[in-house]
């Protein structure tokens, strides 16, 4: 290795582009017709490595994007039904045993009398 090729890559390359421009012995010039050429089609040329504006979305992203969306409409859905429809009591107002029950009259035959046992 030269003592001249140390440092970073792209100074190391920017040198021997200038030791190559220099050798004229390297190669014949270039006609400047082929030279327009090339450039004009590079600026033609659409970007081939570039990132693309819009990502690709991928048909299983579409169709759980939709089943999403579906599922957020459903809760909404059920959500406004529920607090639509009136509010109801959370015990029955009808009949309950405490209303239902007789009075107990004191002559009534079939009512069991208390045993008494001895101690």
């Amino acid at each position: 290795m030269h003592s001249g090729d140390a440092g970073l890559p792209q100074e190391r390359v920017r040198r021997a582009l200038g030791r190559l421009g220099t050798d004229a012995d390297s190669a014949p010039p270039v006609p400047p017709g082929i030279t327009a050429r090339i450039a004009e089609a590079l600026r033609a040329a659409p970007p081939a490595h570039a990132a693309r504006s819009t990502p690709r979305v991928g048909r299983l992203r579409i169709i759980g994007l939709i089943i999403g969306i579906g599922a957020a409409a459903a809760l909404i859905v059920c959500t406004l039904l529920m607090h639509s429809s009136p509010r109801t009591p959370p015990f029955p107002t009808g009949p309950t045993a405490e209303r239902m029950t007789l009075p107990v009259s004191s002559v009534t035959p079939d009512t069991p009398k208390a045993v008494n046992t001895p101690p």
